[in-house]
């Protein structure tokens, strides 16, 4: 059964480090020869951080390892 909480904690890190990539490669591309791909990333970027903040608000709260990670860094 711990393997299984280890494993669920992995995956919730996977998906956050994910979604906070694709937030930051939206968010700071820079490329404007297309407008419609632009702000396509854009947007796709603001909702991956969007995602990125809710997911880590709900996860925080029953994820042993994001609450260590939470007291690490207030030290």
């Amino acid at each position: 059964m711990k393997n299984m909480k280890t494993l669920k904690s992995i995956m919730h890190i996977v998906a956050l480090t994910a979604l906070g990539l694709l937030a930051a490669v939206g968010i700071f591309s820079a490329d404007v020869s297309d407008l419609t791909a632009f702000f396509a990333l854009k947007a796709a970027g603001f909702a991956a951080a969007y995602a990125l903040c809710r997911l880590y608000m709900l996860w925080r709260k029953s994820d042993r390892w994001l609450q260590e990670y939470e007291k690490f860094c207030r030290m």
